[in-house]
């Protein structure tokens, strides 16, 4: 079965500085905003909704992620006690050529400052469940009944329209999937209708998603060829690379586009990698080409040390949704806009999706530029989420970018100001 995911919907209150806020996360997002202003957070927040981990534990903290305790996840001044986060995903299958929404909230209470699942809602087309699990007994309500937006679903639960039914569970903590088997069973035998089944990846946000860490792995004279699981920070990137060209098919696919963004940057002319033996297992090292001269990777600028593993993870990834964190660290203005035309390529041939964090108009605009020169004018799906702390919060506020490349709005006199206050400073200088 192939399924296919559209827009997928991301909502949260109480959590992390915001009140009460809804997002569509696109195919393209740029993260754009001050310090503090929440970005960080929310790239937290959909990674673990995209791990598998989340839907097993329901835990807040895990080696990549850690959002804190119950107080710190809690917005502070919140007069509610508690925090809510849900997701909304079209799922279509092509095969049947027909398409179901799948909808969830949690909302998570303090238990010895350790958030702790109070009740659950979710939806599979139009039946409606709410999940009040205990420790032995779990209680659940549901009606069937079409809600035709994620605004009206997330409302009140409408309890007088639902049939409550007390559902006998072992008496240890069950991974979300398992538990709604047992209640899409259990509302199955009660009904005697049938009822959609969803299977364990549905419930993940992004079920292929790939976070790539703000500080990359520093660069290496020397490297074993062992090292090829992935980590956030890079560490496996250089293994990857050797996989790559030691494969006839790829090597001359993935060299070309890596010099070509090289030049285009005025990071490298060449990438070269030079091997230490013949063996699969014997070391190797990575030389860039200015002109002529050799140069060995740790030597050649921290930026091009921060900058590579993000084009290579990209290149040797499809059709994944990638989060990154300032790929511009460390790159001149050229460079920047190198990065955002080598995104839009990606986008386009490698069928990747992206959430980017940045601080880079360079990156933004000509990845614009690329989408109005795109004589194929494919259908694009991006857009610009500005963060921004004000008095009940932070707050996003949208801005579309259309198939050619212009806003599909007119843009808040704060995010002009936020990219051109530096550049009048440097004026005054």
């Amino acid at each position: 079965m192939n399924k296919i995911n559209k827009m997928n919907k991301i909502y949260f209150r109480n959590f992390k500085g915001f009140k009460n806020q809804i997002i569509d996360l696109c195919e393209v997002n740029f993260f754009v905003g001050e310090n503090s202003t929440g970005k960080t957070s929310l790239i937290s927040l959909i990674t673990l909704l995209s791990s598998p981990e989340f839907w097993f534990t329901t835990q807040f903290n895990q080696e990549e992620i850690e959002l804190g305790y119950f107080e710190e996840i809690l917005t502070k001044n919140s007069t509610e006690k508690f925090f809510q986060i849900g997701t909304e995903k079209v799922v279509s299958d092509s095969v049947k050529k027909s398409s179901y929404t799948f909808r969830i909230l949690f909302q998570f209470k303090s238990e010895k400052s350790i958030p702790k699942i109070e009740w659950i809602r979710y939806s599979i087309g139009d039946l409606n469940v709410l999940v009040k699990p205990n420790s032995r007994k779990t209680i659940c309500s549901y009606f069937n009944k079409p809600i035709e937006s994620f605004e009206l679903w997330l409302k009140e639960f409408e309890k007088n329209k639902a049939k409550n039914i007390l559902i006998e569970i072992p008496p240890i903590k069950l991974p979300i999937p398992i538990l709604f088997q047992i209640i899409n069973d259990t509302i199955k035998k009660d009904t005697q209708q049938e009822i959609k089944k969803i299977d364990f990846y549905e419930g993940i946000l992004f079920p292929r998603y790939t976070w790539l860490a703000p500080i990359r792995a520093k660069a290496k004279r020397i490297y074993e060829s062992y090292n090829i699981k992935f980590s956030p920070e890079g560490d496996h990137i250089p293994s990857l690379l050797k996989s790559l060209f030691s494969q006839a098919k790829n090597k001359h696919r993935i060299k070309e586009i890596l010099e070509k963004f090289g030049k285009e940057s005025n990071l490298f002319d060449e990438i070269e990698i030079n091997e230490f033996g013949d063996k699969n297992i014997s070391p190797f090292e990575i030389i860039l080409k200015y002109g002529n001269t050799p140069i060995k990777l740790p030597y050649v600028g921290y930026g091009v040390s921060q900058v590579l593993p993000l084009i290579i993870e990209m290149l040797a990834t499809k059709k994944t949704m990638f989060s990154i964190q300032q790929p511009e660290v460390h790159l001149h203005p050229k460079a920047q806009s190198a990065f955002g035309h080598f995104l839009f390529k990606t986008y386009q041939n490698e069928e990747n999706k992206f959430i980017i964090e940045t601080h880079s108009d360079f990156t933004i605009n000509r990845f614009r530029y690329c989408l109005s020169k795109n004589p194929s004018r494919k259908k694009s799906s991006s857009q610009i989420l500005f963060f921004e702390r004000e008095s009940e919060g932070n707050q996003i506020t949208t801005i579309s970018i259309n198939s050619d490349g212009t806003y599909g709005n007119e843009l808040p006199d704060s995010y002009r100001d936020f990219f051109i206050d530096e550049e009048i400073k440097l004026l005054e200088l």
